[in-house]
């Protein structure tokens, strides 16, 4: 999908490509990454994020989910990684890189919460009663206190098909006094998907209905008692994406696409 901008910015990687292809040293479907360019963007983002105070969690799964690419991310400065799903997680986890937030779109599944927890994930997105119960299980085993970040929806958000998830901020009250029973896990995050979106007709990075769900889910959760520590905009991400969170309560977001 990215075949053209590829292209017209870095002809070079699709010409080694086609030749390493033609040679037969790689096979189809194989992730060829300029590493110079890859970690140019990667530093070009970073300092931006910093100018507004947020942190960046890279995501894998656009290169591969390549853990050389990983270790990389981190020695230039940044603090780790977003496992939008299990299998990303355990790449992480196997070569030993750090999970900053598990989920961004779907919970860990049963049986890998366990893991999960037991390896330390700073954050775990969470969007149902019965999964916060299951990591507050996982982490008294580990003997631990689990962040948990909220993934909240609301009726005038942009959801693509098959990501419908989230509590409403109607159910935020219900949601805070569970977790308030339970002695393992706590509130600290809001998050939705996608916050940030590419306008043809603005021809910029624009802010979409699903922030404005996040920013109020933080005022009712802190009202609720809850110490939010961690408002997460993902989807976009870049430095131009960046810019626009200047002012905003935004502490972290993911970059995937922006860094190749």
């Amino acid at each position: 999908m990215f075949l053209n901008k590829v292209m017209q910015n870095d002809p070079k990687l699709v010409e080694t490509a086609v030749a390493f292809h033609q040679a037969g040293k790689i096979l189809p479907d194989t992730f060829v990454v300029d590493v110079d360019q890859f970690l140019e963007n990667a530093k070009n983002m970073l300092q931006a994020a910093q100018k507004q105070h947020i942190q960046l969690y890279y995501m894998l799964k656009q290169i591969g989910r390549n853990p050389y690419l990983a270790q990389q991310l981190e020695k230039i400065g940044y603090p780790g990684a977003v496992a939008v799903d299990w299998k990303e997680a355990e790449v992480l986890m196997k070569n030993h890189c750090h999970i900053c937030h598990a989920g961004h779109l779907v919970q860990p599944p049963f049986g890998f919460a366990d893991r999960l927890v037991q390896y330390g994930a700073d954050y775990i997105t969470v969007y149902s009663i019965e999964k916060i119960h299951e990591i507050n299980r996982a982490a008294e085993k580990a003997g631990k206190i689990q962040k948990l970040m909220i993934r909240v929806i609301g009726e005038k958000d942009l959801i693509y098909s098959g990501q419908t998830a989230g509590f409403l901020l109607s159910d935020l009250k219900e949601v805070s006094d569970e977790v308030k029973g339970l002695k393992n896990v706590v509130i600290a995050g809001v998050d939705s998907f996608p916050c940030y979106l590419y306008d043809k007709k603005t021809k910029d990075i624009q802010p979409q209905e699903n922030l404005n769900t996040v920013l109020e889910a933080k005022k009712i959760l802190e009202g609720l008692g809850c110490r939010i520590d961690n408002v997460n905009a993902p989807s976009a991400t870049c430095c131009r994406t960046l810019q626009k969170m200047a002012g905003t309560a935004i502490t972290s977001a993911e970059p995937g696409h922006g860094l190749t």
